[in-house]
Order: C-alpha cells, then sequence, then structure tokens
C-alpha cells in the first residue's frame, strides 16, 4: 500500500511543486510562478 505524504488529504494525490499545497488546490501546481488558468468545462486541450 503506497501512504501519502502528511500534508496530503484523501482529495490530494499530488503535491507536484512541493509547496505543502495538493496539485488540486494549488493556483501555481508546477511551481514556475504562473498561476494556472482553468479552462471552460466544454473545452478540450489543443494538440501540440
Amino acid at each position: 500500500m503506497q501512504t501519502m505524504p502528511s500534508h496530503l488529504t484523501p482529495t490530494e494525490s499530488e503535491d507536484t511543486d512541493n509547496d505543502g499545497t495538493g496539485d488540486n488546490a494549488d493556483t501555481d501546481d508546477d511551481g514556475d510562478n504562473v498561476l494556472m488558468q482553468t479552462m471552460p468545462s466544454h473545452s478540450t486541450p489543443l494538440n501540440p
């Protein structure tokens, strides 16, 4: 069984930038100091 880091909750499984805030709640989950933009639910990402 995998253990979660102590700062993560059952709704958080990752903290990509290791700042103590799980990716779901983190507005800058990659740590680049640029806030994430929320994509409308009807949109899909563009293919590179």
